[in-house]
């Protein structure tokens, strides 16, 4: 092997294989940087962009047991959505459920869905065996005003966070990434391939023997 044939190689690795990686990994065309960040932004004293970041995601808690959820929610890619029962929301729910299904394999992404009404024990039940919410990678959690406030920010014009129907993608340092129409299945789409963006951002290969982990 020469030595030129080597550098070309190595300059393949370096530069190229990772995109290709990505490809194969998702089977997507999702910009990997393009993601948008949200919310106000500040410069810190190295010159740095310091992103917004929300605050009262830790503070969140399962419904109804009341049991906190920060140490689940560390380090993973975040789903967010609110649940008033009204028809629009569950069409949102059932989104829900097509990304729960697409990344039920996957430890890094969490679902979370928030009660805004209180609803009576036969509804909650009935909401937890039609869209196996809170098992596992789908979090039912309190109603949180703090955090709405939170997904609040000055791109509302772009999509209304207070509207029930969005759902909010939140990377793995809490900051902000996409607001999407949970109605519409084709921004469903754009969900699957945002998170797919994030966890491979997030991408660290990892060598052991009895791994079969999929990523």
């Amino acid at each position: 092997m020469s030595k030129r044939y080597k550098q070309g190689l190595v300059l393949f690795m370096i530069l190229v294989f990772p995109s290709l990686l990505y490809v194969v990994l998702s089977g997507s065309n999702h910009d990997i940087v393009g993601l948008p960040y949200y919310g106000p932004k500040k410069v810190d004293a190295n010159g740095d962009t310091v992103y917004y970041e929300t605050s009262h995601l830790n503070e969140l808690k399962v419904y109804p047991q009341g049991n906190a959820v920060r140490d689940r929610l560390k380090g993973t890619v975040k789903i967010i959505n609110f649940i008033d029962f009204t028809p629009e929301s569950y069409r949102v729910m059932e989104q829900m459920q097509n990304l729960a299904e697409r990344f039920n394999d996957k430890p890094d992404v969490v679902l979370i869905t928030i009660l805004q009404n209180t609803p009576s024990d036969s509804l909650l039940s009935a909401l937890k065996q039609t869209y196996h919410v809170a098992q596992g990678l789908w979090i039912l959690a309190e109603s949180s005003s703090d955090l709405m406030g939170d997904l609040k920010t000055q791109e509302q014009e772009v999509v209304d966070a207070t509207a029930q129907h969005v759902i909010t993608l939140v990377d793995q340092e809490n900051k902000l990434r996409g607001y999407f129409d949970g109605i519409q299945y084709v921004d469903t789409k754009e969900i699957r391939e945002a998170v797919k963006a994030l966890r491979f951002k997030n991408y660290r290969p990892v060598k052991s023997k009895n791994t079969d982990e999929r990523e």
